[in-house]
């Protein structure tokens, strides 16, 4: 597990807790005073961010209640692009397996496959991006850098898979948990039925459909 590219930790929820945050906040010092650095780290009021833990390194600064949404950096474009890549590469796996999957519940995904995924995703929230959102919330003056294209990557992978005989366009898929405290599956209303080019698995004595 000490090998993982990311921190490994879970719960049954699925959620995150206080006693997960401060193990992390906690090991995140560490690391900050070895390198012999302080720095100061913005929070909202999450009910998982205490505002008692002790530092040594680290000062923690919490946004006013509400105003989240509109000054927290995070919320002005790095959670939206480590969304949109993490969620391609979900699509492109699903589109892999499509052959052998009749619905989206026959496409498997294990915990490994989310690290990388999680791994990959967080690479592509670069430093420009990160300097964009902190102009983006107003805490300077830099020239806003141009929008990145994760949302038309993952529409151009998006555009080949249909489930319930919808095609979801980036913005939505990517916002589709924006009111829940952690990602669920697709609605259960919906037939799971996959398609990829218009062909489903349904589909018999008809010749397969190609993936570029």
């Amino acid at each position: 597990m000490k090998k993982l590219p990311v921190t490994w930790c879970s719960n049954r929820t699925s959620w995150m807790n206080s006693y997960i945050f401060t193990n992390w906040l906690n090991e995140f010092d560490e690391i900050i005073e070895k390198q012999n650095r302080k720095i100061l780290l913005f929070l909202d009021n999450a009910p998982a961010h205490s505002p008692d833990i002790k530092l040594k390194n680290i000062t923690l600064k919490f946004f006013p209640s509400n105003t989240t949404a509109r000054i927290q950096p995070l919320d002005q474009g790095a959670i939206k692009t480590f969304k949109a890549n993490y969620r391609r590469q979900l699509v492109q796996h699903i589109i892999a397996n499509a052959n052998t999957a009749y619905s989206a519940d026959d496409v498997a995904i294990t915990a490994l496959d989310a690290v990388f995924w999680i791994e990959c995703a967080w690479k592509s929230v670069t430093e420009t991006i990160l300097r964009n959102t902190f102009k983006e919330a107003a805490f300077n003056n830099e020239d806003v850098v141009p929008k990145n294209t994760c949302f038309d990557e993952l529409n151009s992978v998006l555009k080949h898979l249909t489930i319930g005989g919808d095609i979801m366009s980036a913005t939505d898929f990517v916002s589709i948990d924006d009111d829940v405290p952690a990602f669920n599956e697709w609605d259960d209303g919906n037939e799971k039925i996959l398609a990829i080019d218009g062909i489903s698995n349904e589909d018999t004595g008809q010749d397969e459909g190609t993936i570029v």
